[in-house]
């Protein structure tokens, strides 16, 4: 299946914030293993970097930074199909150590989640 344009382009921003979000992770666990008192509230860092706009923050059940964001997609636009692939990408940035000098999300390859994969 071929995506459309603002599909892909939806899936690229997503892309931006997972690998903004896996930079400002990288920060937030260096400054904890610190002093815990150092600790940012990555996943708003990382909104704030990507996106700009209001971000409102949530947290675990360990108090612990929750990163969420939605997707706002028309009606009969492919939602389940760009949440399927959003999730995957995630999961596979979670999985996987990330390494910034080689991002491994490309909206063409977003099928393939392997350790040894240089795209998701």
């Amino acid at each position: 299946m071929e995506l459309k344009e603002y599909q892909k382009k939806t899936l690229e921003q997503v892309k931006i914030y997972l690998e903004s979000l896996a930079e400002f992770k990288g920060k937030y666990e260096k400054a904890i293993a610190v002093d815990p008192d150092l600790a940012i509230d990555f996943p708003f860092k990382a909104w704030e970097k990507t996106v700009g706009t209001s971000y409102h923050s949530s947290k675990n059940g360990l108090g612990e930074p929750l990163p969420d964001f939605y997707l706002k997609i028309p009606t009969g636009g492919g939602k389940t199909i760009l949440t399927g692939i959003a999730g995957r990408m995630g999961l596979c940035l979670c999985i996987y150590s990330y390494d910034i000098d080689k991002p491994r999300f490309s909206v063409e390859h977003h099928t393939a989640c392997r350790k040894d994969s240089q795209t998701v």
